[in-house]
């Protein structure tokens, strides 16, 4: 019912029918009425709220569910690349142990003398067929390291031979752009 302001009131009424005692006739109800406009608002937002939240619970369930799927195309991505990069080390490694045996023979002239030319070659095929298992070495590591899978084994190595290696490494392009790699002297570093 509206109140003096035209607003719209909520009123919840209890009465009880009311009978003449003395010919039994009916003659209306008694009985109160209560303002319930306030318990009608407070019921009204609690049940859009209500409405709200269950949607909003829906709507997480899904994202979960979404990033349960992505976690599995992660973890199922990252295993092929794991698979991946260990079978290609596998196949550069089968050639490579190859190139550095037959570089090593070379080296020690186990086919027959060599002159200084192709020794320095064949020296150079070998620094580069390391340092190339070293690469796939690394990789291996990166690999080990994403599946907690890796032992360090510290070492000691000569800078000098890891500059000079480097160097041979770019001779032949170094050459092609005329730069001369000899003028870097690392024996005074």
């Amino acid at each position: 019912m509206p109140d003096k302001r035209r607003r719209i009131r909520r009123i919840s009424m209890t009465g009880v029918p009311v009978f003449d005692e003395s010919s039994g006739r009916f003659t209306g109800y008694r009985g109160t009425g209560t303002d319930v406009t306030r318990q009608y608002e407070i019921e009204l937002r609690a049940r859009k709220i209500q409405e709200v939240l269950e949607s909003s619970l829906t709507e997480l369930r899904e994202r979960n569910l979404e990033l349960d799927r992505a976690l599995q195309e992660a973890r199922s991505a990252a295993r092929a690349k794991t698979d991946f990069l260990g079978k290609m080390s596998h196949e550069l490694r089968t050639p490579l142990n190859a190139i550095i045996g037959f570089s090593e023979m070379s080296i020690q002239q186990a086919f027959g003398s060599l002159n200084a030319r192709y020794l320095s070659y064949f020296r150079d095929i070998h620094g580069a067929a390391y340092h190339l298992l070293n690469i796939i070495n690394d990789i291996l590591d990166a690999v080990n390291i994403d599946s907690s899978k890796i032992s360090v084994e510290p070492r000691a190595i000569c800078l000098s031979d890891v500059v000079a290696q480097a160097k041979s490494i770019v001779a032949v392009r170094a050459e092609q752009n005329e730069i001369d790699p000899s003028a870097v002297d690392i024996s005074r570093e």
